[in-house]
């Protein structure tokens, strides 16, 4: 092989300029690729030749900028400012001639950071439950083994062997009441009988009253200023009284609404001294009645530590006529929850209100991570399938001088532009879709929350990491060409850019088709939720509230009230209990006679109904008789199968139980099948139906259907002609039982929301993917149609290689939704078993889509005319 002619006036002229021109640095790097041309022009066209050529393709290259040489000037100044604002000039005219790129970033990018934004402010409202009390890292909250309650007596002992707390507080839930001034009345529900140490320990703030004074006597109440704003108007309500079933209610002060942020939901307060009197002594002072929700403040929140190793000796002391403290101690136990954590991580029986749980707060900041890296993804796809078309401008620049730092920065500063810009678009979108979201996930968050400061520290650090996330490699990549290379344009579309382009899309499709799956599984599950059997029939029942005179009506003569309701036809049956289904029922203690002492039974839960319960809930009996006033059933029960299990009964009909709690003596007379009166989400429990139609607080209405509203329209009448100033007040029982299951139809709700997003945006950068491809095989296309390939041949050509991407995410995805679905589904004791179907559906719901979004290309480039593709050639 000929060796370069080194001495050759040609091949001087041209080092000369090279010399010249280029960075130090860079010139031994250029020189070898020059060299290396060299050899081969020598090879193919003889020494005299190649030695022409190379220094025509110095000139070439070089010429366009010789006239920007200054001698002993570099290129690159320092200017710093200049240097940045040369750099988002630049990057300007890139996106300005790169229009239809330009604006699938933009859109990608904003559509994925605005579903962060939301997931973000979703995520922060959850964490930041109870932070709006000052003292909340030094307020936990006392529980009695899985209780949220405890004994109202617990709170004394408390502070008498436990110096670390500072101050101890008590709420008596009321449950809902009817409340009248003058001629106003309404019901009101979150109301409690308090201590009056619960405003300074969580700092509600009085606008009216001294919250030293404000308890001072039996029946003295505290009311917030919106439910003060519904009955007096705009005038002081201290001093004046609002009445229940007779009762009159001393207003003595006025409390601000709390935030949403908060486990307690207070509509009124009133004083603990009117518990004492209303409750008789034997239960206050009884230590296994849960009655109170018990808070302790401790001095420091240090002192949790020294608190609960104190506990063993306060519950040896507070249940000392319960056995030796060996036994007490393995008996019992007592936790201290932080106020924070009750929010996100508490599950006991009676809590104050439904909870959220912890775990769908992991769930939302998974997806809006996915939504982000799918957004930057598209990105990057984009930004480095149209660097292949600037090879050119890199090689030109890297020969006169660029370094790669430069081009870094260079690169980086047009993604922080396009980030920028759809962070900006992001905010917009937010705004727009902020009332859709709250009613989705039954939230209040407000628009100028994602101005507070955490908030906005949270955006820059996002837009940062998206900016940093999609220009990085891409910068990388573009600044990583080899000069020369990139000057002659030789730049391998289908180097390791593209196989990452290609990893790229297939993640993004892997949580694309897994979003879809959860959604299908969340949604079965939520329709088996629906549509399951749960022994008893819920469809077309009216629950009325029995207060104030109707109550009192019903008790004097109960047939008389069901009589009256009974004259509509389209009225089937009426029937009273004291709790609905799904509601926390009344956990008591049942003790056959004849059980032995030593005997450790279960409780169960108890309800109180009339003889009617079971015929207006269709509820199936198994043996023995229903309740029946013949029978004089003053003190009688029915059980649920597995009350006999749990109660070891062998002839349950018949056998006299006594109940502990109330100190009530009867038989059971009849055995009911197991109904699921509590959520699915629990397994089933043992159940005791107690005859005492007095102790009631819902009418059972069973309409026959056809004509619901004129039934209600007439039930209605028919109350206000037996109690004439009745607040009609009513549910129908399916939608109180669709409420257990709320914070998942939330999630199913939100996981469509964001599913389509995903889709959404993954499509995004699939049709920019497939624009490139189709703008790169154009003369291919071309070529293959003249020579008598089909358009249906063409389009299958264009998006071969796309769809087996797709079907590679769809099988990559299939075992990681089985996994996550199957652990969701465990938190509930009856769910729906995963069916191959939901993967099936999810693959070809994201094939269509992805068919749809690669055809457009495929289709428009086989349909081009080959002539305008072929024409250069």
């Amino acid at each position: 092989m000929n060796r370069i002619n080194e001495n050759s006036a040609l091949f001087r002229l041209g080092n000369r300029f090279l010399n010249w021109f280029c960075d130090p640095e860079l010139l031994p790097e250029i020189q070898g690729d020059l060299h290396e041309l060299h050899h081969r022009w020598m090879q193919e066209y003889g020494a005299r030749k190649a030695q022409w050529l190379y220094l025509i393709n110095v000139i070439t290259f070089l010429r366009p900028f010789a006239v920007r040489k200054r001698k002993n000037k570099p290129y690159y100044t320092k200017n710093y400012t200049a240097m940045f604002n040369n750099y988002f000039k630049i990057a300007a005219r890139n996106l300005l001639k790169q229009k239809a790129y330009s604006v699938l970033n933009i859109i990608g990018l904003s559509l994925g950071i605005a579903c962060v934004f939301l997931i973000v402010t979703h995520i922060t409202d959850e964490l930041s439950y109870e932070s709006s009390f000052p003292k909340h890292e030094r307020i936990y909250r006392v529980g009695v083994e899985d209780w949220a309650k405890s004994a109202p007596s617990m709170a004394q002992s408390l502070e008498e062997y436990i110096p670390e707390i500072q101050q101890t507080a008590r709420f008596f839930q009321m449950y809902s009441r009817i409340f009248r001034y003058e001629d106003f009345q309404s019901e009101e529900d979150h109301g409690y009988m308090a201590d009056s140490t619960v405003f300074s320990m969580f700092n509600f703030k009085l606008i009216q009253g001294n919250h030293r004074q404000v308890f001072l006597a039996p029946y003295n109440m505290v009311i917030t200023e919106s439910m003060a704003k519904k009955y007096f108007g705009n005038a002081n309500p201290v001093g004046k009284l609002l009445t229940n079933d007779g009762t009159e209610f001393h207003i003595t002060g006025v409390m601000e609404d709390l935030p949403d942020n908060t486990h307690l939901k207070l509509n009124f307060l009133v004083s603990m001294a009117t518990f004492y009197k209303e409750i008789p002594e034997n239960w206050t002072g009884s230590h296994g009645w849960m009655a109170t929700y018990t808070y302790i403040l401790l001095h420091s929140p240090s002192d949790i530590e020294k608190a609960k190793a104190r506990l063993p000796e306060v519950l040896v002391n507070y249940y000392q006529d319960r056995g030796t403290p060996e036994e007490i101690l393995a008996n019992t136990n007592w936790n201290l929850m932080p106020l924070g954590d009750i929010h996100l991580h508490s599950k006991l029986i009676q809590e104050m209100g439904p909870n959220s749980d912890i775990t769908y707060v992991y769930i939302f900041a998974a997806i809006g991570g996915f939504i982000l890296l799918i957004a930057s993804i598209n990105f990057i796809n984009i930004f480095t399938t149209q660097s292949l078309k600037r090879m050119k401008e890199v090689g030109i620049r890297r020969v006169i001088g660029a370094r790669k730092n430069q081009l870094l920065w260079q690169f980086l500063s047009e993604a922080f532009m396009v980030t920028l810009m759809a962070s900006f678009l992001a905010i917009l979108l937010f705004e727009i879709a902020l009332p859709f979201y709250n009613q989705l996930a039954g939230k209040q968050i407000l628009p100028n929350q994602i101005f507070s400061s955490g908030n906005l520290l949270i955006i820059i650090g996002i837009t940062v990491t998206v900016a940093l996330l999609s220009g990085l490699y891409p910068a990388f990549f573009v600044s990583g060409f080899s000069p020369l290379k990139a000057l002659a344009g030789t730049k391998n579309p289908r180097s390791s850019a593209g196989i990452l382009r290609k990893g790229l899309l297939v993640f993004q499709f892997v949580v694309a088709v897994f979003m879809i799956a959860s959604t299908i599984v969340v949604y079965q599950q939520m329709q088996y939720f629906h549509d399951k059997n749960l022994g008893f029939d819920k469809d077309q029942v009216v629950a009325v509230s029995l207060f104030s005179d109707l109550k009192t009506k019903f008790m004097d003569n109960p047939e008389a009230v069901k009589s009256a309701l009974m004259t509509n036809p389209d009225i089937s049956s009426v029937g009273v209990a004291s709790n609905l289904p799904g509601d926390e029922l009344s956990v008591e203690m049942v003790i056959p006679d004849g059980t032995p002492e030593d005997d450790e039974l279960p409780t169960v839960r108890v309800i109180r109904v009339d003889e009617n319960y079971l015929s207006t809930l269709h509820i199936a009996l198994n043996e023995g008789r229903n309740f029946s006033r013949q029978f004089n059933d003053s003190a009688s029960f029915i059980i649920n199968e597995t009350a006999v299990k749990a109660l070891g009964l062998e002839n349950p009909v018949g056998t006299y139980v006594t109940n502990q709690t109330r100190d009530l003596h009867g038989p059971i007379v009849g055995v009911i099948k197991d109904y699921h009166f509590a959520s699915l989400h629990n397994a089933m429990e043992p159940l005791v139906l107690e005859y005492n139609p007095s102790w009631t607080a819902f009418l059972l209405v069973k309409l026959k259907g056809g004509k619901i509203q004129e039934t209600l329209n007439s039930l209605e009448e028919k109350i206000h002609e037996l109690v004439p100033d009745y607040l009609f007040n009513y549910q129908f029982l399916d939608d109180r039982i669709n409420l257990l299951y709320q914070d998942e139809a939330k999630m199913s709700t939100l996981f469509e929301f964001f599913a389509a997003f995903a889709i959404l945006i993954a499509c995004l950068g699939l049709f920019g993917l497939s624009a490139h491809a189709s703008e790169i095989r154009t003369k291919e296309v071309a070529i293959r149609k003249t020579i008598g390939a089909t358009v249906s041949q063409l389009v299958q050509l264009l998006s071969r290689e796309f769809m087996v991407l797709v079907i590679i995410g769809n099988i990559i995805a299939w075992p990681l939704a089985w996994w996550g679905m199957q652990r969701w589904l465990e938190n509930f004791t009856y769910h729906i078993p995963i069916h191959w179907s939901v993967f099936v559906i999810a693959s070809v719901l994201s094939v269509f889509v992805a068919v749809f979004t690669v055809s457009y290309h495929a289709i428009r480039t086989a349909l081009a005319n080959p002539v305008d593709a072929l024409r250069s050639e």
